[in-house]
């Protein structure tokens, strides 16, 4: 039996979950999605079987919006269900296509094709004033979590409530308070966006929108078979889109058990994608003290080797891709990946940064909507905020020649405002930035790998605030038509993913609020190499390039001053291109 009447059964099964889910019954919904998920694995013809799916990843993304952590954490099981079935046999591209873009950030994307500034309810104001009190309770330093992997590494777990730790001191108390924070703050962000059913991709209008010189990487953290061993290992399958045609390839190359790692210690769980154990270690190489060469010997054996599986292989294919004339690569991550320097990799004895401009995208949206420009800009091509000051009690110094920098940066692009010193608050700044084209913003910077809308940038003090830029102050503002926000701060690019990959943070946040792209600092960087990388983009700006060209000449630039991997590789866009 061919099996086409296996669609009809699947997508019976999806609308009954659907109208469970209307009633907030997700308990029955879920069990009915998972129900045809098992029509969809019964099924041994390919475009059948890939009907069937669709339906079921209508539904499920449609029930994924809005819904608690328990409906995250079924959905992105049953995410993984779908891929595992639909992976073992002849793939449909249109349908994997479609898993992607409903099992990664689909309630962010939400909130991008909305395009609309957001203010937080009042509601949560009397938590922010509990989470700042608690702060004055501390009676010196902030202390991190002892974690597994490091307290660095949080940042790579999937974010949730289940994260909160046993409060046993002042520092537990404020992190649990920041954490609840920061999920009622993710709560509100997603509570406003319309609840309806998903529109899935057409494959033919991606290829069309993807420039002639790009090549659309886009990953996934799922399982799948492998001859050796009796069970599902971790694999990272990818698409690669280009105008011309589609590659699909799966990698096991991590070489983990498959499904959901656990951690426990008491009532905290903490919960990752198997592939965050080769991330840590591969970050850790490349910031290894090279001692005078451009990489540490195990930083350079990880990025020929092992981190290869990380882009689910495709590094093979970039051969043939550049005697096609492709110039571009758009990596589109998943979880742990959003943290990999895939333009540090190297294969074949180059690096891939040599021929290729490496750029992320947080989802399809570059694909699926353009920029509406800001009605209220001004004439200023830039505005820079630039504070220099030390923070003692954070145990930052004082940043010398900032400032200077920040008046040169206006200089260059011939229009525009530098805010310096005690002008540079964060009030002004959401009040300014509306009007920009460009916004860059140096200064020192904190990442906060457990309560990511926390992440923030220290500028200067006023009667209102203490100086620090929150993530969430960034979604109070209106960014529409600003096409670049440029972060000369430490971790600026960093943040946190849920476990179906809704981005939260301080370039999710500036996504959020209207601005078309982000760059940022990966790691802590030397203040020296952050200045001539920014002072080379907005140099090349100024010469009329498009930004993702002036951010490759940047790239350029910098290598050739500061050859050393963790210092030129430090920088990162991620947003569109176009």
């Amino acid at each position: 039996m061919i099996g086409f009447g296996y669609p009809a059964r699947a997508k019976r099964l999806s609308g009954t979950a659907l109208k469970y889910a209307q009633h907030s019954e997700f308990d029955r919904a879920l069990r009915r999605l998972n129900e045809a998920v098992d029509v969809v694995a019964s099924c041994r013809e390919y475009l059948a079987a890939a009907e069937a799916a669709r339906y079921v990843l209508l539904a499920a993304a449609t029930i994924g919006q809005n819904a608690e952590e328990p409906v995250q954490e079924a959905t992105y099981k049953l995410y993984r269900r779908i891929a595992f079935v639909l992976s073992d046999t002849r793939v449909e591209i249109n349908t994997m296509l479609a898993l992607h873009e409903a099992s990664k950030g689909a309630n962010f994307s939400s909130v991008l094709r909305e395009n609309q500034g957001r203010t937080l309810p009042e509601t949560i104001e009397p938590l922010l004033r509990e989470v700042w009190q608690s702060e004055q309770d501390i009676p010196g330093p902030m202390l991190e979590p002892e974690m597994p992997y490091g307290a660095e590494t949080v940042a790579f777990f999937y974010a949730g409530s289940h994260e909160a730790e046993d409060v046993s001191d002042p520092y537990t108390r404020h992190r649990n308070l920041q954490r609840k924070a920061d999920q009622e703050i993710t709560n509100h962000l997603y509570a406003d966006v319309e609840a309806s059913q998903l529109s899935l991709p057409d494959v033919e209008d991606i290829q069309a929108a993807i420039p002639a010189d790009a090549v659309l990487i886009s990953l996934f953290l799922g399982e799948s078979h492998h001859p050796s061993q009796p069970r599902p290992l971790a694999a990272v399958q990818g698409l690669a889109v280009t105008r011309e045609g589609i590659d699909f390839r799966t990698s096991t190359g991590v070489n983990a058990p498959g499904g959901l790692l656990e951690l426990r210690r008491g009532d905290q769980v903490l919960m990752a994608s198997p592939a965050i154990a080769e991330v840590d270690v591969l970050r850790h190489a490349v910031l290894e003290d090279p001692l005078h060469r451009r990489l540490a010997p195990e930083a350079e054996d990880r990025l020929k080797g092992e981190a290869h599986a990380l882009c689910a292989g495709f590094l093979r294919s970039t051969t043939r891709w550049l005697s096609e004339g492709k110039r571009h690569l758009i990596i589109w991550p998943n979880g742990p990946l959003h943290f990999v320097p895939f333009h540090l990799l190297m294969h074949d004895g180059w690096t891939v940064a040599d021929d290729w401009t490496v750029t992320q995208t947080a989802n399809l949206m570059p694909f699926r909507a353009k920029q509406e420009p800001n009605e209220a800009r001004q004439a200023k091509d830039l505005i820079v905020f630039a504070f220099a000051g030390g923070r003692a009690e954070h145990g930052l110094p004082a940043a010398e020649g900032l400032e200077a920098h920040a008046e040169a940066l206006v200089a260059t692009v011939g229009a525009g405002v530098a805010v310096t010193g005690s002008a540079a608050t964060p009030r002004r700044l959401i009040a300014m930035a509306r009007g920009a084209r460009y916004l860059h913003i140096a200064a020192h910077g904190a990442h906060n790998e457990w309560a990511p809308w926390f992440q923030c940038v220290f500028l200067s003090p006023d009667e209102n605030s203490d100086g620090r830029l929150f993530a969430y102050d960034v979604l109070h503002a209106d960014l529409r038509g600003v096409e670049l926000v440029t972060l000369s701060s430490c971790e600026s690019a960093l943040g946190r993913f849920d476990m179906n990959d809704n981005l939260r943070g301080i370039p999710a946040a500036f996504l959020a609020a209207g601005a078309a792209a982000v760059v940022g600092c990966s790691w802590p960087v030397h203040p020296a190499v952050a200045l001539d990388f920014f002072g080379s983009l907005y140099r090349h700006l100024s010469l009329g390039m498009d930004r993702v060209s002036a951010f490759r000449a940047a790239q350029v630039d910098a290598r050739a001053h500061h050859p050393a991997y963790r210092d030129w590789g430090a920088f990162v866009y991620v947003g569109d291109w176009t």
